[in-house]
């Protein structure tokens, strides 16, 4: 969901986005842990985004951590599919900014970043980014 504001627009929590919230953050303590290995934390997400697949936020950690374990391929195809995600709520008639400010905006500012590592066509992924956040 998308709210357009008069300075901007924000993404909106969807119904499930508390229960993702909850699991998501729960990977993360448990990625804190001592003896929790990248393989499952990649694991703990890809099954997040599995149960939860219009969870932007699960896509963008999983992106992260798909380039952290060398796979930029797998990354750009979880960085894509959060972008897409995010493009799809956006009403066509909106022009303006998606600030990093706004905390639910924050994983969908995030993945174009994600997907410029991942991939060589940068050029494309960065004028759109710029024209939605100015970063």
């Amino acid at each position: 969901m998308f709210e357009i504001l008069d300075d901007g627009g924000r993404f909106e929590p969807g119904p499930l986005d508390p229960e993702a919230e909850d699991l998501l953050d729960a990977i993360l303590e448990q990625r804190e842990g001592p003896r929790r290995r990248l393989s499952q934390y990649i694991a703990s997400l890809e099954a997040l985004t599995e149960k939860y697949p219009a969870f932007i936020d699960g896509h963008a950690h999983l992106g992260f951590a798909l380039l952290e374990n060398g796979k930029p391929k797998h990354a750009l195809g979880a960085c894509q599919k959060g972008l897409a995600i995010g493009e799809a709520a956006i009403p066509a008639k909106f022009k303006g900014r998606i600030e990093w400010g706004w905390l639910e905006n924050r994983p969908f500012c995030v993945l174009p970043k994600g997907r410029l590592s991942a991939t060589s066509n940068s050029a494309v992924a960065r004028k759109r980014s710029r024209s939605w956040n100015g970063s």
